[in-house]
């Protein structure tokens, strides 16, 4: 059994699961990874994705480092 049928494996035995499965790469997914995981509680998360959401947060940091140093100013 190769890799790729090790995964549809362990997907398939997560289908009756309620709360979402993520599967994340630094790359992209293929449409037929898109296709399968349609419908079965997976979201795909590609490298884009990664970054942007690395970058969000980030953000909201230093959002928050900067609301707790104007407190300090008052």
């Amino acid at each position: 059994m190769n890799y790729q049928e090790n995964a549809l494996e362990a997907f398939s035995s997560h289908e009756d699961m309620k709360e979402t499965l993520y599967v994340i790469t630094t790359s992209d997914f293929t449409s037929n990874a898109y296709t399968y995981a349609q419908g079965l509680n997976i979201d795909l998360i590609n490298g884009k994705q990664v970054v942007d959401l690395w970058l969000d947060f980030l953000d909201a940091k230093r959002d928050q480092i900067d609301g707790l140093q104007t407190a300090s100013q008052m």
